[in-house]
């Protein structure tokens, strides 16, 4: 019973990192927050302790380049006499992701004592597992609605866009889709490093990739990013030529059991889908694209084809170059003089050209760099992982075709656990390799 504690215990705090939200007990304060300021006492406390701060030169870089993000949009706010201050504080926030990775990973390393890539990688499998299950039934049942919307009062509005939602701001809409992806890209990732002594969880991991798949592009079709991804990924490794008899072995069963659960989950949509008539409306907004294949034999999704009409570029060098600094709506800037779009500036919500619109190919570039530089930092820090890391920046800059979130929550991530192992003498480095 005590260990199954720890592990609800410690699977909240991944979620209030992952998932972070603000509920009506923080008054309005995220949870992610809360962990950055009891990790940033507690970081202090460790240092005044060790009577030392340990500061890589990495960090030091990293932070420079967060830093240079925020002054690129300080010099486009001002040269263009704008007030959107989206991006100034860039740096901070960056920051506050790393100090509250550093909490989640302080106290992961004093209940198990150690960190690893496959344990935060199981939590956030397991709680991106539980947010897509909550979203479902949400969706189906009302009393698990209104239990939702007890925890979370404000997330009524989605009901009148028909869009399933789980339990906090960023379980729904592409911020969520984007972390029910990278939960695909760790199954593929957990499924490609299961040795002999873990051959039991193959299924699992298979069935949780192909669940979140489903059920998080029915929530938000950015999932679909990080599933091709981690699909490509499992692609990669299957056809890589191994000739151990574990990485042979491992092959077999993942082909044999993925080829098992797809069939069971098809057959249990397909009888959904004919059934219930909630699940078929999901369905077809969750796969469009596929259905229109076959029902009209071209891919059309609604959303693609309002995106096609958001590709709007710059028509002067200096918004190429420096941006208009603009990312929001610019109706509520008294010197905005243009006309008044619907939507973001431009009317796009591409993440390129809303970042080129913003503070141009200046801004983007340093922005660029900056998560290239996070990805480098992961690998060094985690030899062996090398498709991982790539995996997860390749994820955020193909969503950045779509829309502008940033994804450096998951590198600040394993930045922040990399410190932790090194520096917390309980901790371990992550026994699997490549």
């Amino acid at each position: 019973m005590k260990r199954v504690l720890k592990i609800i215990f410690c699977a909240l705090i991944v979620d209030f990192f992952y998932f972070s939200s603000g509920f009506p007990i923080t008054r309005g304060v995220n949870t992610k927050l809360i962990l950055a300021v009891i990790g940033l006492v507690t970081f202090f406390i460790k240092s005044a302790h060790d009577r030392s701060m340990k500061v890589s030169r990495q960090m030091i870089v990293l932070t420079l380049l967060a830093l240079g993000v925020s002054a690129a949009t300080l010099f486009s706010m001002i040269y263009n006499n704008t007030g959107d201050r989206a991006y100034l504080t860039y740096v901070i926030s960056m920051l506050v992701w790393l100090t509250a990775a550093y909490m989640v990973f302080v106290i992961l390393n004093a209940i198990n004592g150690k960190v690893s890539i496959e344990l935060i990688a199981d939590y956030i499998i397991v709680i991106s597992f539980l947010q897509c299950t909550i979203a479902l039934l949400g969706n189906m049942f009302e009393p698990v609605n209104r239990f939702i919307k007890f925890l979370y009062p404000w997330v009524g509005w989605l009901d009148t866009v028909d869009r399933m939602y789980g339990i906090g701001d960023t379980t729904t809409l592409d911020t969520g889709g984007i972390r029910y992806g990278i939960a695909c890209i760790l199954c593929a990732h957990m499924l490609v490093k299961t040795g002999a002594n873990r051959k039991k969880c193959i299924p699992w991991y298979l069935f949780a990739y192909v669940f979140i798949t489903i059920v998080g592009n029915m929530i938000a079709r950015t999932t679909l990013v990080g599933s091709v991804i981690g699909l490509v990924y499992l692609i990669v490794f299957l056809a890589y030529p191994h000739f151990n008899s574990s990485a042979l072995l491992t092959k077999t069963r993942v082909l044999g059991w993925f080829t098992v659960i797809l069939a069971v989950m098809i057959g249990a949509s397909v009888l959904l889908y004919n059934t219930n008539d909630t699940i078929r409306k999901n369905l077809r907004f969750g796969f469009e694209g596929f259905f229109s294949l076959a029902e009209k034999g071209e891919w059309d999704v609604g959303s693609n084809n309002v995106l096609r009409s958001m590709y709007v570029f710059p028509d002067n060098p200096k918004t190429w170059i420096i941006g208009d600094g603009y990312f929001i709506n610019p109706s509520g800037d008294p010197n905005y003089i243009g006309e008044v779009p619907n939507g973001y500036y431009k009317d796009t919500d591409v993440g390129y050209l809303r970042f080129i619109f913003y503070f141009g190919l200046v801004g983007l570039g340093i922005f660029s760099i900056m998560i290239l530089y996070a990805g480098y930092i992961c690998l060094i820090r985690f030899p062996g992982n090398a498709l991982l890391f790539f995996s997860l920046v390749l994820c955020h800059f193909v969503v950045w075709m779509k829309v502008s979130t940033d994804c450096f929550f998951i590198l600040g991530l394993f930045i922040a656990m990399a410190y932790v192992r090194d520096n917390y003498g309980k901790s371990e480095q992550s026994v699997l390799t490549e």
